[in-house]
């Protein structure tokens, strides 16, 4: 009797606490174990996303542009600027200035880093990044707006005008556009403390806007193709007529104290400028001039 209850003792007695200690330890091992798993695909995680969102911000910037760049000289029915009267466009401001002159160069579609209006020498514009402006009329025809600076033409001329009804005299099936003017430049003026992608753009009132295209935007380069010994060549300036259009930009993001880039670059084909043949093409070289204007969705 007595020996059956000291078996049934042993076979009942716990576990000793040594052992307590090393499965707590190993149990303990195993939970930082899974927080720091989780906590490492949390960081990738939120990672990926900031990556994802720099990506998608460089590709709207560049969709913006792009946009931009294949509208210049578009004119409405036709891409001569030549065939434009810019006289009744009336007084274009910049900052309370008379920027006029400079607005209605409409030969000038894409200017490069020239003689910029004078809203753009902002003290936030950042030294070194390329600066833009392109010229063109609205995609689509646009109801005369006496608010707005806009072009009555047809297929053989036209003319800007502001606060009056268009004047169809002498026109065959005209159409009516808005004038758009649009400088992009890099600004640093940000209260995130990311630069920005900025441009003026010409609004209501004839005044030159300043608006926001996208935020983390910290390099921002331009260059022109153009043929020359059959062959194509890359300029930073504007020579002449160019066919291609490379703009490259630089999107900035923050992640915690780290700072991730994505850089960017695309190739535009410019189909509204007059493509004539350069001066040392080889015999028999010749480019096709665009007689129709190539107009986008808006």
């Amino acid at each position: 009797m007595n020996l059956n209850c000291c078996q049934t003792q042993r076979s009942q007695s716990g576990v000793s606490l040594v052992e307590v200690l090393i499965s707590t330890s190993i149990g303990l091992f195993l939970v930082a174990g899974s927080l720091s798993l989780y906590a490492n695909i949390r960081r990738i995680e939120s990672q990926a996303n900031v990556q994802l969102h720099i990506q998608e911000s460089a590709t709207f910037a560049l969709d913006i542009i792009s946009h931009d760049l294949r509208m210049a000289n578009f004119w409405g029915l036709h891409n001569d600027p030549r065939h434009l009267v810019t006289g009744n466009s009336g007084v274009i401001y910049c900052r309370n200035n008379d920027v006029t002159a400079w607005a209605v160069q409409l030969i000038q579609a894409i200017e490069l880093n020239g003689s910029l209006a004078p809203c753009m020498n902002n003290p936030d514009s950042i030294d070194g990044a390329d600066r833009l402006t392109l010229r063109h009329a609205s995609a689509a025809p646009a109801a005369p707006d006496p608010r707005y600076v806009q072009i009555h033409t047809d297929h053989r001329w036209g003319y800007l005008h502001k606060n009056s009804a268009p004047d169809t005299t002498g026109m065959h099936n005209p159409e009516n556009f808005q004038l758009l003017i649009h400088s992009y430049y890099l600004s640093d003026n940000s209260l995130t403390g990311l630069p920005e992608l900025r441009r003026w753009a010409l609004g209501s009132n004839a005044t030159m806007r300043n608006e926001m295209v996208m935020q983390g935007i910290s390099e921002f380069e331009v260059s022109f193709a153009y043929l020359r010994t059959g062959s194509l060549v890359w300029k930073n300036i504007i020579d002449g007529h160019p066919l291609l259009a490379r703009v490259t930009l630089t999107a900035l993001g923050a992640h915690g104290t780290e700072t991730l880039e994505h850089k960017a670059s695309r190739i535009i084909a410019l189909k509204n400028l007059p493509a004539s043949e350069p001066p040392d093409a080889p015999l028999g070289l010749s480019l096709i001039h665009i007689s129709e204007p190539t107009r986008q969705e808006a």
